[in-house]
């Protein structure tokens, strides 16, 4: 990760108005979809800021009925997660991506190998907390992937991610002894996104 790469992210106010109101609707699609919202700026500039929130891809991998879960690494790049489990792949948007979609498809490409020829997808939502300042100013794109290649086996990015498992929604949801990063704790608790 470099500080002085440029990342996709929103005003805080725009973001605000949206879901401050009492009836979200479909709005969400539209903001999401509205690029003349999206500012690019140096990340260094809008880690810790929150009057802008970061576009973040979060991609939930499905194959036969089983989701993608996994730790991250001990050393990985982002310390605020390590040694935490989840199921959501994704990261940053470069500026070199273009747009969150193509961002979206990089991530998975570097996380666990996965092409888009391997899978289609759907966005199912956002995920705007403040339940944490990490969360404060990000923004999360919910994305279910269902892996259509019956031969694709995740091949993981050892520097991010120390373990891989298949498990299914409700198994996820029984397992207690273990620390979910936030928003796939969210997702667990809130499985609205699953429709």
């Amino acid at each position: 990760m470099s500080v002085q790469e440029h990342i996709l992210v929103l005003p805080a106010n725009v973001v605000e108005k949206l879901f401050n109101s009492p009836v979200h609707g479909l709005n969400w699609i539209r903001l999401i979809n509205d690029e003349s919202k999206y500012l690019w700026m140096r990340r260094e500039r809008v880690e810790e800021d929150s009057n802008y929130r970061q576009i973040i891809p979060y991609a939930v991998v499905e194959k036969d009925g089983k989701i993608l879960v996994y730790r991250r690494y001990k050393d990985g790049a982002e310390k605020r997660l390590v040694s935490k489990y989840s199921f959501g792949f994704g990261g940053h948007i470069h500026k070199s991506d273009k747009n969150w979609i193509e961002g979206f498809r990089r991530e998975l490409v570097e996380e666990i190998e996965l092409k888009p020829e391997q899978y289609v997808f759907a966005v199912k939502g956002i995920i705007c907390s403040n339940s944490t300042f990490v969360d404060s100013v990000h923004l999360g794109i919910i994305i279910q992937v269902n892996i259509i290649d019956p031969e694709f086996e995740p091949l993981p990015n050892l520097s991010e991610v120390s373990e891989l498992i298949w498990s299914s929604y409700s198994g996820m949801q029984s397992i207690t002894n273990v620390e979910w990063e936030s928003w796939s704790k969210l997702l667990l608790e809130n499985d609205y996104w699953r429709l």
